[in-house]
C-alpha cells in the first residue's frame, strides 16, 4: 500500500520510495537505552570507533597526481574518448520538455559508459575523483546537506583505505546530534568556512564537517549501514551522501554509515581482506554497538549483492539478523548462467550498462567457478538461507539489464515470506 501510494519520479525516482520505506522501519524500532548501553560496553575502543578517521592530507597535490595516474593507465583509450563519446544536447535546450531532458540524461550516461576506457583501473580512477577534489563534496553539502553533518570514518570502521587514499568511509548524522571534535579539526573547519579555496588544501573537509563527530549509540541508537554499488570496482563513499544519504538522515533521523571497502582488482572474492570479510567485520561491530534490532542494512547494485552476502555469512556464524534489508537494483547473480538470461538482450538497448562491461566486471571479481558460490551469487543460495533473512524491501527498474534475475530474487524472497515490499519501476534503467 505504501509503495503504490508513493509518487516515484523518473531518474533517481527510487529515492522517495526507498527513504519512506526505510523511515518506517527505523520508526518501528523500540528504543531501549539500557540495552544499547550494554552493547556499548562490549567494545572497549568505542571512542576510537566513533572518532574522526584519516583523510587525504593535501588534495591540492593529490588532484594533479590523480589526473596523471588516470591518463597513464589508459592513454590510448583517453585519446579516443572525444571521438567515441557523442553528447546529446537536448539537456541544454531550455525549451525542451522534461521527458526530453530525462531521455538526454539517459543517452549521455549510456554514451559515457560505451566510450569509457576498457581499463578497470582507469575507470576506477575516474570514479575516485570526488576524494581528490573535496570542493565537490563541499558544494554538495552546502546545497543538499541541510541539517546533516558528516565525518570521515575511523580505522576501526575499516582497517584499510582504498587505493592511494586513506579514506575509510563516511558517517552521516543529524547535525544537532554531532559531538565536538578536537581543536585541530575545529581550526581546520574554521579555515574552510572562511575560504572556499581552503577546502582544496585541507584534506577530508570537502564532504565532511570539520568540527563534528558522529553521535554515540546512547545519543542515537539507530544506524543504517549502506554498502555502495559500482560493480565491486567503482565509486566510493564520497559519491553517496548527495545521491541518497542526506535525505535518508533527514527522513529517518538515523545515523548512516557508508564504508569504503576494498575493491577489485586490488582484492578479489575470497581473498584476504575482500569486501565481504571487511563488511562482515563491520556488521559484527555494529551488532555489539547497537544491537540487531537497531540496524538496517542497505545496498544498491553490487552493494545489494554484498548486503545479502554479509547476512548469509553472518548466519553461518550464528549472528542475529538486523531489523531490515533494503535492496536497490541488486546484482544478485554474477554466475555464467546469469549471462544467458533473455532480459539481458531484450533490455540491452534500454539500460545504460553495456552487457560486455557486466561480464568484465564479473570476471574481475571472481573466477567462473567461484561465482557459482552463494556468497558471490546470493540468488543461488539455499532456500533456508533466505528464510533467515530480515524483512526485505526490493526495488528495481523494468528496463534494466538485470531485471530478469531481480524478478527471480523477488520470487525466492516471497517464497521465504521475508519480502515486505517490492517496487518494479516501469521503464526505468539500473539504479534509476
Amino acid at each position: 500500500q505504501l509503495v503504490s501510494s508513493s509518487k516515484a519520479k523518473p531518474f533517481l525516482g527510487f529515492a522517495p520510495t526507498i527513504i519512506i520505506m526505510t523511515a518506517r522501519v527505523m520508526d518501528s524500532m523500540a528504543i531501549a537505552p539500557q540495552q544499547v548501553a550494554m552493547h556499548v560496553q562490549a567494545i572497549p575502543d568505542i571512542d576510537r570507533f566513533f572518532s574522526r578517521g584519516p583523510s587525504t592530507s593535501c588534495p591540492a597535490a593529490a588532484t594533479p597526481w590523480h589526473i596523471c595516474k588516470c591518463c597513464w593507465q589508459a592513454p590510448t583509450d583517453w585519446l579516443k574518448f572525444p571521438l567515441k563519446f557523442r553528447c546529446h544536447l537536448a539537456l541544454l535546450n531550455p525549451l525542451a520538455s522534461k521527458e526530453s531532458k530525462l531521455d538526454s540524461i539517459f543517452t549521455n550516461i549510456r554514451n559515457l559508459a560505451l566510450a569509457a576506457p576498457q581499463s578497470l583501473l582507469a575507470m576506477q580512477s575516474v570514479t575516485d575523483f570526488p576524494i581528490s577534489m573535496p570542493c565537490l563534496g563541499f558544494c554538495c553539502q552546502c546545497m543538499l546537506g541541510s541539517g546533516v553533518a558528516s565525518s570521515p570514518a575511523s580505522k576501526e570502521v575499516m582497517p584499510t583505505g582504498i587505493g592511494i587514499f586513506p579514506e575509510r568511509g563516511i558517517w552521516l548524522f543529524p547535525r544537532e546530534q554531532g559531538r565536538r571534535a578536537g581543536l585541530c579539526w575545529l581550526a581546520k573547519d574554521a579555515c574552510r568556512r572562511c575560504s572556499f579555496c581552503a577546502c582544496c588544501c585541507l584534506g577530508g573537509l570537502g564532504g565532511c564537517d570539520g568540527s563534528l563527530e558522529p553521535p554515540l549509540p546512547q545519543e542515537n541508537p539507530k544506524v543504517i549501514m549502506y554498502l555502495h554499488g559500482g560493480a565491486f570496482a567503482l565509486t566510493n563513499a564520497e559519491t553517496y551522501p548527495w545521491l541518497l544519504g542526506y535525505e535518508l538522515v533527514r527522513r529517518t533521523g538515523a545515523v548512516v554509515l557508508i564504508p569504503d571497502f576494498q575493491r577489485t582488482p586490488q582484492v578479489r572474492f575470497e581473498e584476504p581482506g575482500d569486501p565481504i570479510s571487511q563488511c562482515l567485520q563491520l556488521y559484527r561491530n555494529l551488532l555489539l554497538l547497537y544491537g540487531p534490532s537497531r540496524i538496517v542494512l542497505m545496498g544498491d547494485s553490487a552493494g545489494g549483492n554484498l548486503a545479502m552476502a554479509v547476512l548469509f555469512a553472518a548466519q553461518s556464524e550464528g549472528l542475529t539478523s538486523c531489523a531490515g534489508l533494503v535492496l536497490i537494483s541488486p546484482w544478485a547473480d554474477t554466475s555464467e548462467e546469469a549471462a544467458c538470461d533473455p532480459t539481458r538482450s531484450s533490455n540491452s538497448e534500454n539500460d545504460f550498462l553495456p552487457e560486455a562491461r557486466i561480464r568484465s566486471f564479473a570476471d574481475a571479481y571472481a573466477t567462473a567457478a567461484l561465482r557459482e558460490k552463494p556468497l558471490a551469487s546470493p540468488l543461488l543460495a539455499p532456500q533456508d538461507w533466505f528464510v533467515k533473512l530480515p524483512p526485505v524491501f526490493l526495488t528495481f527498474g523494468s528496463h534494466e539489464i538485470l531485471c530478469g534475475q531481480q524478478q527471480k530474487l523477488a520470487a525466492r524472497l516471497r517464497e521465504a515470506k521475508v519480502l515486505r515490499g517490492m517496487y518494479e519501476a516501469p521503464q526505468m534503467p539500473h539504479v534509476f
